[in-house]
Formats: structure tokens, C-alpha cells, sequence
């Protein structure tokens, strides 16, 4: 089956991506592997902080996503103040969330 120039161009530039989503699931496992070795307890607290890491990865690059395509559009139309404005705005989301991510969890363990 022959794919379109297009599809060609586009997994060339996701590929890189798609790897590093692969190698970060992969050390997640090995992590796991390891840890198992200490007993059931430390492999369940190894799961349940991979569904959190992949939460915040995923987050993260669903934001890194959109302002891609916001960022490129305004780039492609020569629109420096927008590209700026992108730029700041992304930089202000990006922060803000990983203020609300670091400082969520001690709200978590204040009964403990």
C-alpha cells in the first residue's frame, strides 16, 4: 500500500514524538520491573504515581499541541504582536500549571 508524499511528511515529523512517548512508557515498566522486587507495596505506589506522570504528560503536551498550531498560524500570516502574545500566553499557562501540579498534591496529604 503506497501512502501520499503528505502522510510521509507528516509521520517523518511525528516520529520523534511517537518515540519519546514509547521510551517514556518504557521506562515506566522498568521502573515497575525494579521496584517489584521490594515487595507488593512499592509496586502498587509505583502504579498509581505512572497514572499521575502520564496525566500531567499528557496535559502537558495537549497544551504544547495547541499552542503549536496557534503559534504556527500566527508565524505563517507574518503576525509578530500574535506570535508574541502566543508565546507569553504559553509561557504563562505553562507555569500556571506546573504551580497547580506541584503545589495540588500537599493539598492531598494535608489529612495525613
Amino acid at each position: 500500500m503506497q501512502f501520499p508524499i503528505r502522510a510521509k511528511k507528516v509521520f517523518k515529523i511525528a516520529l520523534p514524538a511517537i518515540g519519546e512517548f514509547y521510551l517514556q512508557s518504557l521506562l515506566e515498566v522498568i521502573d515497575s520491573f525494579f521496584i517489584a522486587k521490594l515487595g507488593l507495596l512499592a509496586i502498587n505506589s509505583v502504579g498509581v504515581t505512572n497514572i499521575y506522570s502520564m496525566t500531567y504528560i499528557g496535559v502537558f503536551m495537549a497544551v504544547s499541541a495547541t499552542l503549536s498550531v496557534f503559534l504556527s498560524r500566527a508565524f505563517g500570516a507574518k503576525d509578530t504582536r500574535r506570535s508574541k502574545s502566543v508565546i507569553f500566553h504559553g509561557l504563562f499557562l505553562s507555569v500556571l500549571l506546573g504551580l497547580v501540579f506541584s503545589f495540588f498534591p500537599l493539598f492531598l496529604l494535608q489529612p495525613y
